[in-house]
Formats: C-alpha cells, sequence, structure tokens
C-alpha cells in the first residue's frame, strides 16, 4: 500500500519551523507519511519522481531576499519532475497585513 502523503522539502537551513508544524499535524491525524529533503533542484525532482504516494506536497521558503531565485528553482523542479505533486511556497514577510505569508506556488508565475 503507497503512503497517503511524500513530503518533498526544498531544504535549505533556515527553513524548519513550517515543515515541523505539518509533520505534527500528519501524525497528530494518524496520515501515513514520509519527508524527503532536496539540497538541488536536481535531487528536489528526483525525490517527487521517485516517490510511491497517493499525493505529493512539494515545500518552498519564498523568503524575500530569495524570492527570485526560488521561483527559478521553482521552474526548474516543475520541469524535471513532470509538474507532479502540489508546489506550496512559504514567505517570511516584515508587514503581514500589506502581503499574504503563503501561496499555492502553482498559481504563482514569476
Amino acid at each position: 500500500m503507497a503512503l497517503a502523503v511524500s513530503v518533498v522539502v526544498r531544504y535549505r537551513k533556515a527553513v524548519t519551523y513550517g515543515v515541523h508544524a505539518l509533520l505534527a499535524a500528519l501524525e497528530t491525524a494518524g496520515v501515513e507519511h514520509e519527508l524527503r529533503l532536496g539540497t538541488t533542484p536536481e535531487e528536489t525532482a528526483e525525490h517527487i519522481r521517485a516517490s510511491e504516494a497517493d499525493r505529493v506536497l512539494v515545500l518552498w521558503s519564498f523568503y524575500s531576499p530569495d524570492a527570485e531565485a526560488m521561483a527559478a528553482e521553482l521552474a526548474t523542479v516543475r520541469s524535471l519532475s513532470g509538474d507532479r505533486g502540489l508546489h506550496i511556497a512559504g514567505a517570511c514577510t516584515p508587514r503581514p497585513s500589506r502581503s499574504r505569508s503563503s501561496t499555492r506556488a502553482g498559481t504563482w508565475r514569476g
């Protein structure tokens, strides 16, 4: 039986808090899941392609100084992985009232 959810994270040292919260929620809900950490766009795409889970969530951090570079990586990963998975981008913003703190990356075309 396949896992219900595969969580693939484009891992960067400063990007851990949201991942921990999501994993705790999945565990609390009793959802079978796995965690895969990709340290490069190519490794991230390989994790997405290799997953046998029913659903693949791909987590990204679009922290303001890195947003442009991460948008380019997102495009690369989507291309290399056959556009598989639900890509979710989160960002820490200096003024949350002026911009949303997260977006579904699939609708963002930087």
